[in-house]
């Protein structure tokens, strides 16, 4: 019989009712609920996974060329540079998708990663770290009550 139970989702906080059958085999649902969350966060979680590999793979192929000395040649560091500013736009599209922000992205973006490739995870922590800031910054100026009446 299938059976509804509310959860917190792991991630964003917010509750939800989640469905299961009771008379499926082995299912601990005290153990489910502590790690389920909601469809919107697994969705955000999967895509941004996938894209930080795609980033990752993309600085690695801009390493190895580095290591060995050569350099880029100028076809391969096009399309490497193309393939990055797709990944980076789509990844702040669903960055600041989740915190509710207006789209933040800069061609800057994509030369930080061909210039230091092998610093692709923290320049995208910074990025992430920085569009929070931009979520938990108050106004400079609060107006005052007085203000608002004519």
């Amino acid at each position: 019989m299938i059976q509804k139970i509310p959860y917190t989702c792991r991630f964003c906080g917010v509750s939800h009712i989640a469905e299961y059958d009771d008379e499926c085999p082995g299912l601990h649902v005290e153990k489910w609920m502590k790690i389920i969350c909601c469809n919107k966060c697994a969705d955000f979680k999967t895509e941004r996974k996938e894209l930080t590999d795609g980033i990752a793979a993309a600085c690695r192929v801009i390493q190895i060329h580095n290591y060995k000395g050569s350099g880029l040649p100028p076809n391969v560091e096009s399309e490497l540079r193309l393939k990055l500013e797709k990944l980076t736009k789509r990844y702040a599209s669903i960055m600041c998708e989740h915190l509710h922000l207006t789209n933040v992205w800069d061609a800057d973006f994509v030369q930080q990663f061909m210039d230091k490739p092998d610093k692709w995870g923290v320049i995208l922590k910074f990025y992430v770290l920085g569009l929070r800031s931009l979520v938990s910054e108050k106004p400079m100026f609060q107006p005052s009550r007085q203000m608002a009446d004519p």
